[in-house]
């Protein structure tokens, strides 16, 4: 479970699960790359963790790391990495967290995006975001929405029921503005659809928007969102099947130039009718891995990289495209 961050000065912040002891790890490179300090441990004390996910200050100094011991915990470091402060557990809910975005806003708070699944996923999800003021030091969790169990997958060789349920991302604006992403079912076991919430202040959000296809026979997953270089300008990018077939995928975008108010048309990223024996000009077999990303560069090109392959199982393999 990988994650990567950049500071602007360059510097370069990872965290990743390491087993066999399952430890939530953390390095970090001041010269691109090049070297790297020694991994630490963010959390030793705890024994086992799962599903990290990573989200920094603009300068690098604050660092925070979210994860899952069944429950919600974060870690926090004000000194870039150099130590963190004793893990900080945010919510006991006895329930599966599955944090999947993450931000520091320009006035300092945290915020991270999270799932919180029942344990055998077939009872609601609920949709929240965690909110810290004071550095990470505790959090408050915001419920946004709740969706009914994910549809059935076990025809695609090794998927489990869960694995396309929902899953988050979080993103903010230079101006603070937020908007977080996700995929929710209205009726068990059926469709699910891509929504987007937003706020000014991340404590009240207005109501809930579909973005994805305005029919609800299209399956729709791992959705992510990346802020633009201009205030109010977010992009939402999502893997879905939109006609409801479990084994034709594609890769889907879509722009706000006006923090959610308006939205221009659905565009298909995965445009490659070849290249490998799981796509076709319908797409690819399946989602292949469990996170896909996006983000936008200074000169404002959006650039999205996904997994896609024959099936769960695979095998399969990396995809990635940008605006030119």
């Amino acid at each position: 479970d990988p994650q990567v961050a950049s500071a602007d000065d360059g510097s370069v912040l990872v965290c990743w699960l390491e087993v066999p002891k399952w430890e939530t790890m953390f390095s970090r490179s001041a010269d691109h790359g090049h070297t790297w300090t020694t991994p630490i441990s963010v959390e030793s004390s705890l024994n086992w963790t799962d599903h990290p996910w990573i989200a920094i200050s603009p300068d690098g100094q604050d660092v925070h790391i979210a994860f899952n011991k069944t429950d919600s915990w974060v870690v926090s470091s004000h000194d870039g990495g150099a130590s963190f402060l004793p893990p900080v557990l945010t919510h006991a809910t006895g329930r599966t967290w599955y944090h999947t975005g993450g931000v520091v806003a320009p006035d300092g708070a945290v915020y991270f995006a999270g799932a919180e699944y029942h344990a055998r996923y077939d009872g609601p999800a609920r949709v929240n975001v965690l909110r810290s003021s004071d550095g990470g030091a505790s959090f408050e969790k915001i419920f946004l929405d709740r969706s009914f169990a994910p549809p059935p997958c076990d025809d695609v060789p090794g998927c489990y029921w869960g694995f396309i349920g929902p899953g988050t991302g979080i993103a903010v604006d230079s101006l603070g503005s937020l908007m977080v992403v996700y995929n929710a079912g209205r009726i068990f076991k059926k469709a699910q659809q891509i929504y987007v919430r937003t706020s000014d202040d991340g404590v009240t959000w207005n109501e809930p928007v579909q973005v994805s296809d305005v029919t609800q026979d299209s399956d729709s997953a791992f959705p992510v969102v990346a802020a633009g270089v201009l205030p109010g300008e977010f992009h939402v990018v999502w893997q879905g099947d939109r006609d409801g077939d479990m084994h034709h995928w594609n890769t889907w975008t879509r722009r706000t130039q006006d923090g959610g108010l308006s939205w221009g048309p659905i565009v298909p990223l995965s445009t490659r009718g070849a290249g490998a024996d799981y796509q076709s000009p319908k797409g690819y077999a399946f989602p292949y891995g469990d996170y896909m990303n996006a983000s936008v560069d200074g000169r404002g090109r959006l650039h999205a990289i996904w997994g896609a392959g024959r099936s769960y199982n695979g095998p399969g393999g990396t995809w990635y495209t940008r605006t030119k």
